[in-house]
Order: structure tokens, then sequence, then C-alpha cells
């Protein structure tokens, strides 16, 4: 699978996949995650799940994602005293 994350998001975690029946499974991922030139980022990889049947629908759904927070302006006082 592939896609375009939106604005801000950086990473996609804790996926599962849901069949026709209900069944609930937690896959195998192995995704690539890269930063395109205008900053949004792309992903590419793979999801599998073993079945005791071939299914005839999945869902794919996640849990957790990364966010990116760029404009965030802060700062911490180093003392270098000792």
């Amino acid at each position: 699978m592939e896609g375009k994350l939106a604005k801000d998001t950086v990473k996609l975690e804790e996926w599962r996949v849901k069949d026709s029946q209900g069944n609930v499974f937690k896959p195998g991922v192995a995704l690539n995650y890269k930063r395109d030139q205008d900053g949004s980022v792309s992903f590419h990889g793979w999801l599998w799940v073993e079945t005791a049947e071939k299914p005839t629908e999945l869902t794919l759904a996640f849990s957790c994602l990364q966010k990116e927070h760029s404009d965030v302006k802060w700062s911490v006082p180093i003392n270098l005293k000792k």
C-alpha cells in the first residue's frame, strides 16, 4: 500500500485489520516513510494477516499517529555555573 499523510502527520501506528465477519487481526507491518520536497510525508510498504479463509473484504484502521509541530517556539535556560 502507499499514501500521503495529512499535514503535520509523520507516522501511522497500531494497525488493525477487520474482515467481513467482524474478526479483528493485528497485521504484520513493513512501511517506509519519506519526507517529500513539499515537506509532507509519504509512505509505501506492506501489511499482511494470516486468516483461515480467503477474506472477501478487509477494513484497515490505525489507532495512533505521530504529529509534528514545527511552529513551536520555546527555549530552556542552561545554567553553566557549578
